[in-house]
């Protein structure tokens, strides 16, 4: 080997244009220069700037930063075969001739004598792509296996050339940088665009970026356009169809290499925005992966993202543009739109086929997706997206069907008063010539939409008449849609089983029609149903369902999902289980409406470190409740108790009255329950005589209002001397609340634990349930139990067993004056003389 500590060999290319410095590239690459064997594989598009990349980094960074190392540098274009190529390392690296006995015998005898080399040094294949011959691949493939560890071997080309890279990367030594490592930052690209002349800033160059995706040699081409070109602005915009010079790299560069057949797909998948495999295949009429497998082998410019199971191609903005006008000039282009349309329906994507469909003139397939698919994009939330495509067909604004949608669409966004104008406007003017659906769809959805108007204003909503009887359109969507506003206004009113079953008729015509929103919100509504009735169970049921159907289609963020999430919250809140502060967090921003709000506070109190803010935050957020119109008063009415416990806790009991009194005059009868409570402490009589219409319409199947019933009955009832009265009383509320796990009520209604610690072991099968209450954290008594010593309450544990004092010294290993001492304390703290009297007080005070 020739002796110079330095080469950069003649064969490094010099361009005629300024190359953009790539430093920090250049550090990555750097570390790679190093004792290891390292190979460094470059692959990009024509254009990515994989040449001009190393030419720098080999000629002008390297001899700088590490100027002992020797560089050669091959383009293998110019010698594909082994003969030619392994003359072309050789000269490069300074070597003398190889023989030709076969790439074994040349490749081994290039190592050899990089071996005996004292210094580093790097190889450079450049245009690598080009190598097919079998003999070169066989020569590189050794060079690359066992290269020497003073050896950095830089392959570069359009797509890795055919070795076995397993073999390669055995002792992961191989390193790659790809399209999107070359791929010029905004930085970069403004730095190349200055030197054009053309400094666009902002919107300009986030246009720029936006068009070329940073590919070096398209924002080199794009930044002369531009500058070129008097108006700016101008220039920018018509980059998006691209111009000659860009049309023809492309042309030339990229598809020119392409076999006939995948010139042809790719033409033809450039008419979705993105495509999977069988959308591809759907449209070309062939299977599509073995031919995207191969662009994915030649690194065509194209993008792939997994998104929700499936993988999505995308190709790069200005090539897709370049396709797309190929297809305009050779295809069928509106048969193309027509499928895709088709391929993106049957993926479940309306709002993409949409777009395809109007591209079509006249298409006779849109009547019929507006007829399938409008309400589900307008119950998805893209209502604004539907109709700002649609406003462009002639016709089509009047229609009654998307009139009565335009409603529907506004309600969604909460604008009130839009959906009165649209629905307005449906019912004064007159449709004349064909429409797109059948005018009993129509009429049932606009029925469905004043429902709407009527629960989100409070106007009305007593006087609403529901159709009798509902009449069926045959499209699920809409029939569900319906089904779900018309039991929203009937368990407004109280009709909760009435309400329930349109809420169950909803979720089966939401499952049929495959609607994950309308799936959602009806089962959020069979939630707030149990809610109405106080069943823990059942809130969980349906509102966990929801949380389910929201988390598997995407949609969390949504305030339904803020709403199944914090119903689920309220039903372990009445069970007495902890809550989640991070899932009441994360709901209450999800904007769940006014009601739920108040829920949030509710749940928020028990786990605040300053009860009385807490305390005051949620009887303000209860006020504002009671002043909005209120669609559904059944919910706060059984909000109403928790949120006075929470006001009597903090001592706020003329704001717990106030409250009472405010409530009163919105829901009438309804803060019965809570005037009791609030009663209870010092005017027993007056709760009983409160709670016996309550207790006189009592249900099992509302066990929430019934215990809490039963509980005040037993409390006062015990608080006026009657203790067999009080007795049946919380047998009965113990014996709805045991089923449900109802824990709530007891750590409500003041004196419930002393009545429990009073008769426990006399509740037959529901003393368990009792007991577990008795050991809630939370359960209020009104006097603490005394301070027993951790030895005292073992003592005193085993005193129901009937052991002697000298049986308990022997079980616990110490003497019996021991024990007489433990129970003297015992006697002493608890105010009594004898062992009946001390085991009474314990169960009284909870220490039992």
């Amino acid at each position: 080997m020739k002796d110079s500590s330095v080469s950069s060999h003649s064969a490094v290319p010099r361009f005629a244009f300024t190359p953009i410095p790539r430093p920090e590239l250049y550090v990555r690459i750097d570390g790679l220069a190093g004792p290891g064997g390292h190979i460094l594989l470059i692959t990009g598009a024509a254009g990515a700037g994989k040449t001009v990349l190393i030419a720098q980094w080999a000629g002008v960074h390297l001899p700088r930063a590490r100027p002992t190392t020797r560089v050669g540098w091959v383009t293998a274009s110019r010698c594909p075969t082994m003969p030619g190529l392994s003359g072309a390392v050789a000269a490069a690296l300074g070597l003398g001739g190889t023989t030709h006995d076969g790439p074994d015998t040349a490749a081994a005898q290039l190592i050899s004598e990089l071996g005996t080399a004292g210094h580093p040094v790097v190889l450079v294949i450049d245009d690598a792509h080009a190598l097919t011959e079998p003999a070169a691949i066989a020569y590189l493939q050794r060079i690359l296996t066992d290269a020497p560890a003073n050896l950095t071997a830089v392959i570069s080309g359009r797509h890795a050339p055919p070795l076995r890279w397993h073999a390669v990367d055995l002792h992961r030594r191989v390193f790659r940088l790809h399209a999107t490592d070359l791929a010029f930052s905004d930085v970069r690209a403004a730095q190349l665009c200055r030197e054009q002349h053309c400094a666009p800033e902002g919107a300009e160059l986030a246009m720029l970026m936006g068009l070329t995706r940073g590919w070096p040699a398209l924002v080199r081409i794009a930044a002369g356009l531009v500058a070129a070109h008097d108006d700016r602005a101008t220039a920018l915009t018509e980059l998006a169809e691209p111009p000659a010079p860009i049309a023809q790299f492309l042309t030339d560069e990229v598809l020119a290499p392409l076999p006939q057949r995948i010139r042809r797909f790719v033409r033809t998948t450039s008419v979705p925005d993105a495509f999977t495999a069988p959308l591809a295949g759907a449209l070309a009429g062939e299977d599509a992966v073995p031919i995207l497998h191969e662009l994915i082998r030649l690194g065509f410019p194209m993008t792939r993202l997994a998104r929700d199971g499936d993988l999505w191609f995308t190709f790069h903005p200005l090539l897709r543009a370049h396709l797309l006008a190929e297809a305009r000039r050779s295809d069928d282009l509106d048969a193309l739109h027509l499928g895709t349309a088709d391929c993106y329906l049957s993926a479940g994507m309306p709002r993409s086929a949409l777009h395809h469909l109007l591209r079509v003139p006249a298409s006779p397939e849109l009547p019929a997706f507006l007829r399938d698919n409008a309400i589900r994009m307008v119950l998805a939330g893209h209502g604004a997206d539907l109709f700002r495509q649609l406003d462009g067909e002639p016709g089509r604004a009047d229609d009654p069907l998307l009139r009565a949608l335009r409603a529907v669409d506004a309600l969604e966004r909460r604008d009130v008063a839009e959906a009165i104008v649209h629905l307005d406007l449906l019912y004064r003017r007159r449709t004349s010539g064909e429409t797109i659906a059948p005018s009993g769809w129509t009429q049932l959805l606009a029925w469905a939409a004043a429902a709407g108007i009527a629960l989100a204003t409070g106007v009305g909503l007593a006087e609403f008449r529901l159709p009798e009887p509902v009449c069926a359109t045959g499209q699920p969507d809409i029939d569900g849609y319906a089904a779900v506003e018309f039991g929203t206004v009937l368990l407004s009113r109280g009709n909760v089983d009435a309400a329930e079953r349109q809420f169950r008729r909803g979720l089966a015509m939401a499952d049929c029609a495959g609607n994950a929103p309308l799936r959602l919100r009806a089962a959020v509504r069979l939630a707030t149903t149990a809610v109405t009735r106080g069943t823990a169970a059942r809130m969980r049921e349906f509102a966990d369902l929801a949380v389910v159907i929201a988390t598997r289609h995407g949609l969390d963020d949504t305030p339904e999902a803020g709403r199944a999430q914090l119903i689920s919250m309220y039903a372990r809140y009445l069970r007495g289980q902890p809550v989640d502060r991070r899932i009441v967090t994360a709901a209450a921003a999800r904007q769940p409406g006014q009601s739920f709000e108040v829920i949030v506070h509710l749940l928020e109190f028990d786990l605040a470190d300053d009860r009385f803010t807490a305390a005051e935050t949620l009887r303000r957020a209860t006020v504002v409740l009671l002043r909005t119109p209120l669609a559904l008063p059944a919910v706060a009415d059984r909000l109403l108790p928790h949120i006075v416990r929470v006001l009597l806790d903090v001592d706020a009991t003329h704001s717990a009255r106030l409250l009472i009194e405010q409530a009163g005059a919105v829901l009438g009868s309804g803060p019965t329950l809570a005037r009791a409570v609030t009663a209870l402490a010092d005017r027993p009589g007056t709760a009983r005589t409160l709670i016996e219409p309550l207790l006189a319409t009592a249900d099992a199947a509302r066990p929430l209002p019934t215990v809490s019933a039963w509980l005040v009955e037993a409390v006062a009832q015990a608080a006026q001397g009657n203790p067999r009265r009080a007795h049946d009383a919380l047998a009965r509320a113990v014996r709805y609340a045991a089923p449900d796990h109802l824990v709530r009520p007891f750590l409500d209604v003041p004196g419930a634990g002393e009545l429990l610690d009073a008769h426990i072991g006399t509740l037959g099968h529901d003393n368990d349930f009792a007991a577990t209450v008795r050991r809630h954290p939370a359960l209020h008594r009104r006097h603490r139990p005394p301070g027993l010593t951790a030895t005292e309450l073992t003592v005193l544990n085993l005193l129901p067993s009937g052991r002697t004092a000298q049986q308990i010294a022997d079980l616990l290993g110490v003497s019996i004056n021991t024990v007489k001492t433990h129970l003297h304390g015992i006697y002493t703290k608890l105010g009594t003389s004898s062992r009946a009297g001390a085991l009474d007080l314990a169960r009284r005070s909870g220490l039992l």
